[in-house]
């Protein structure tokens, strides 16, 4: 009877940290996509839009006003917004957190 009360208890901590990492990643995922898609976004602009050799110099007030360089623009302007905000929700956290132990701490001393 203790073995089924215990592998129970087991069965609930697994479920309760499989569902809490699930949801983690879920959350974390969008801002994953949105980092990857900056990162090369910003390579691909530097090598098709802003060639490195004296011929892209030349091209690039051509090249620059073209569709694909305008997307890949605005995927580096929205995915630093994107990034920027990440972090202040994850200080805005981390804060409410720390502030939240921190009144807790008062509230018991």
């Amino acid at each position: 009877m203790n073995i089924d009360i215990n592998n129970n208890n087991n069965n609930t901590f697994i479920n309760t940290m499989f569902t809490t990492i699930k949801w983690a990643f879920e959350i974390s995922a969008i801002y994953l996509l949105w980092i990857v898609l900056h990162y090369c976004a910003a390579i691909l602009y530097s090598d098709y839009c802003t060639p490195l050799t004296i011929k892209g110099f030349l091209m690039s007030p051509f090249l620059v006003p073209s569709p694909h360089c305008r997307a890949l623009r605005w995927v580096i302007n929205t995915g630093s917004d994107v990034i920027i905000n990440m972090w202040i929700v994850f200080g805005t956290w981390i804060g409410a957190k720390l502030c939240g132990n921190l009144l807790q701490k008062i509230k018991d001393a």
